[in-house]
């Protein structure tokens, strides 16, 4: 029963590290959207001779890419969630 058990537990380890490599690449894109956007219009103000404002693109990019990144939050507190409840089931296996 131990080898049974330390089985599950080694997929479930896997699986929960494939899914947090994941979920992280999810958040990154988004942030790495959002820096660009931000050099971009940093670039372009610097070679203006006057102030220079983000246009409705800029803004729909840079809205786009957080929404993206909420919702990668909100897949990693429920991946949390369902690991937490995944390592309690497995702690009750006799």
């Amino acid at each position: 029963m131990k080898r049974a058990r330390r089985a599950i537990e080694m997929d479930e380890q896997h699986r929960a590290a494939k899914e947090r490599a994941r979920l992280l690449h999810e958040m990154r894109t988004p942030l790495t959207v959002v820096m660009g956007r931000l050099q971009v219009l940093r670039r372009r103000s610097r070679l203006a001779d006057h102030d220079i404002f983000p246009t409705d693109e800029d803004y729909e990019v840079i809205e786009e890419a957080l929404a993206r990144l909420t919702q990668a939050v909100e897949a990693v507190e429920e991946e949390l969630q369902r690991l937490s409840e995944t390592e309690q089931r497995v702690r009750r296996i006799p």
